[in-house]
């Protein structure tokens, strides 16, 4: 919902470039500044244990880590920070 309010104009949007990747490259949005705040927080994927099999879950479950893992490839290697 953030990514599209952003879209639509509606304000500002701090989030991961992974995840926006197709916004920026057709000029959807646009970063103000070239400045990426990395941070050693995780994000956390969670639901109830009795909808892991839902399909809708899995698929969802799935593109996230193969997404995340495109975007790790891309990131050049940490320096120690």
């Amino acid at each position: 919902m953030v990514i599209q309010a952003a879209i639509a104009g509606i304000g500002v949007a701090v989030l991961p470039r992974f995840l926006i990747e197709d916004e920026l490259a057709s000029g959807r949005l646009v970063m103000p500044f070239e400045l990426e705040v990395r941070s050693h927080q995780a994000y956390s994927l969670v639901y109830p244990q009795d909808k892991q099999h839902i399909p809708a879950v899995v698929a969802f479950r799935d593109w996230l880590l193969v997404e995340a893992e495109r975007a790790r490839s891309k990131t050049p290697a940490s320096s120690g920070d």
